[in-house]
Order: structure tokens, then C-alpha cells, then sequence
């Protein structure tokens, strides 16, 4: 959990923020930024987890305006917490 937000402990998400030259804390921030407009998809019924639903966004990069950043998001079941599934180009 970083700041309130939790990321999966994938390497692929990990490596998402790396790639795009971004910290745990600038993807927390981003995600914080979310509106309407970012909105791609969802709720979706999460595949891994029938009881949970999951969210789908498109945020420009803050470093380059080339980069979209694919953002899927969640919540946890026992705090409502917001959950970060994917964070990538």
C-alpha cells in the first residue's frame, strides 16, 4: 500500500510506472487526478474475482504527452480501499 492506495504487487506494474519514469507517489497523485473524462470502461466484473468489479482509465503522461497511461482500479473488499490492478503505456 502506498499513500492510501494499493498497488498488486505484480512486476508488471511495477515496471509500468518505471518504464514511464514515474514514482509510486506520482502514480498515487495521478490516480487521485482521475475525472470523468479519463473514463474508458467499467464496472466490468473482475475475471480473478467474481465479487469485485474494476474500472478502466486513459491519463495522459505527465512527463510526455505522447504517453496514455492505461490505469485499471479496484477496491478492497475489507476497507474499501482504492486498488491499483495495472498501471502502464
Amino acid at each position: 500500500q502506498v499513500y492510501g492506495i494499493y498497488f498488486v504487487s505484480r512486476d508488471e506494474v511495477t515496471k509500468g510506472i518505471m518504464d514511464l519514469g514515474l514514482t509510486f507517489l506520482i502514480a498515487k497523485e495521478i490516480i487521485l487526478g482521475l475525472e470523468i473524462i479519463d473514463y474508458v470502461d467499467g464496472p466490468i466484473q473482475d475475471h480473478t474475482q467474481k465479487n469485485f468489479y474494476v474500472w478502466v482509465f486513459g491519463k495522459e503522461s505527465p512527463l510526455s504527452s505522447s504517453d496514455e497511461i492505461y490505469i485499471k482500479m479496484s477496491e478492497r473488499r475489507e476497507n474499501k480501499s482504492p486498488v491499483c490492478l495495472s498501471f502502464h503505456k
